[in-house]
C-alpha cells in the first residue's frame, strides 16, 4: 500500500471535510481553485497521484498551496510532519493578507455555492407575501445577476477579440 507524503493527510482530511458540515470539495474543484490562486497550474491527475500516495515526493510549494485551497493551517501541516510546508504557507498567507485585493478572496465561493446562495436568496424573496414590494425586490434581483453576467460576457468578448 502507498503511503503518504507528511501534510498530505491533512489536505485529504480538508478536502473531504471529514471534521464539518460542509460537502466535500471534489479534486477537480481544488484544482481549479489552485489554478485560479497559485502562480502556476497543476493538474487533476497530479493532485490525484500526490493524494493517492503514488508519488514519493512532493515538493513543498505544492503541498502548501494544496493546503491554502483547502483551507488547511500551517498548524496542522507542522504537525503532520510537513515543516517546510507550514513555514511557505505562513508566508503564503501572510502576503495574501497584505494585498487588499487577495485577502478579500473567498476561497469558498465555489460556483456551486454561488448558485446555491442565489437561489436560497430567490426562494426567501419569494417565499414573503405577495405584493408590490417584493415583486420589486424579485425583479431587481434578478435584473442585477443578469446585469452581471453580461457585463462579464462582454468582458469576455472584448478580450478574446483582442
Amino acid at each position: 500500500m502507498p503511503s503518504i507524503v507528511p501534510g498530505v493527510a491533512v489536505i485529504i482530511r480538508r478536502r473531504k471535510r471529514t471534521d464539518t458540515l460542509q460537502r466535500e470539495l471534489s479534486v477537480r474543484a481544488a484544482v481549479r481553485r489552485f489554478n485560479e490562486v497559485a502562480p502556476y497550474t497543476i493538474s487533476d491527475m497530479k493532485w490525484g497521484r500526490i493524494e493517492g500516495g503514488k508519488v514519493e515526493t512532493v515538493s513543498t510549494i505544492d503541498l502548501a498551496w494544496m493546503a491554502y485551497v483547502v483551507g488547511a493551517s500551517s498548524e496542522e501541516l507542522a504537525e503532520d510532519g510537513a515543516h517546510e510546508a507550514a513555514e511557505l504557507l505562513r508566508g503564503i498567507i501572510a502576503k495574501r493578507n497584505d494585498d487588499p485585493a487577495l485577502a478579500a478572496m473567498d476561497l469558498s465561493l465555489t460556483p456551486e455555492a454561488v448558485q446555491h446562495g442565489i437561489q436560497k436568496r430567490l426562494q426567501e424573496i419569494r417565499s414573503l407575501p405577495r405584493d408590490d414590494e417584493r415583486d420589486r425586490m424579485e425583479r431587481l434581483f434578478l435584473q442585477q445577476i443578469d446585469m452581471v453576467v453580461r457585463v462579464y460576457e462582454q468582458q469576455i468578448e472584448i478580450i478574446r477579440n483582442r
